[in-house]
C-alpha cells in the first residue's frame, strides 16, 4: 500500500494545486499477498512436520520437543515461568536467538540484547 501525505504546512494549503509535498509510505504487511500466502504455507508445513515427527514415535517415547530436520526447534510442552524467563530474559546466555518457549522456531533473548546495549554504552563512555 502506498500513501501520499499532501502538504508540508499551512502555507502550502492555499497553493495546494501548485506545490504539494508528496511523501511515499510503503507498508510491507499486505503489500504482496503471494509472500503472505507463502509464509502461511511454510508455517503450516512446519507444524505438520512437527506433528509427523512426534506421532511417528511410540507413545512412551514422545517428548514433544526437539528439532525438525536437525534445524528447526520446537517445544510443545506447557511453558513454565522459569522456562519463559530463561528464553526471553537470560543475560548469561550468549545467544541472541533462542528456541521458543512454546511453539516452533526461535525468539529473541532480550536479556542478551540488554547486556550488549549496556556493554556498548560503557565502552563508549
Amino acid at each position: 500500500m502506498v500513501a501520499t501525505l499532501p502538504y508540508r504546512d499551512e502555507r502550502n494549503r492555499r497553493n495546494r494545486r501548485r506545490r504539494p509535498v508528496r511523501r511515499t509510505v510503503i507498508v510491507m504487511a499486505g503489500k504482496n499477498k503471494k509472500n503472505n500466502k507463502m509464509g502461511l504455507l511454510l508455517l503450516v508445513a512446519a507444524g505438520a512436520a512437527v506433528l509427523v515427527t512426534e506421532l511417528r514415535k511410540p507413545q512412551e517415547e514422545r517428548e514433544w520437543h526437539g528439532t525438525v530436520g536437525g534445524v528447526l526447534p520446537y517445544d510443545l510442552r506447557k511453558p513454565t515461568a522459569a522456562k519463559l524467563r530463561d528464553r526471553y530474559w537470560n543475560v548469561d546466555n550468549p545467544h541472541l536467538l533462542v528456541p521458543q518457549a512454546f511453539g516452533i522456531g526461535w525468539t529473541i533473548n532480550f536479556g542478551r540484547v540488554y547486556r550488549l546495549a549496556t556493554e556498548s554504552a560503557r565502552s563508549v563512555d
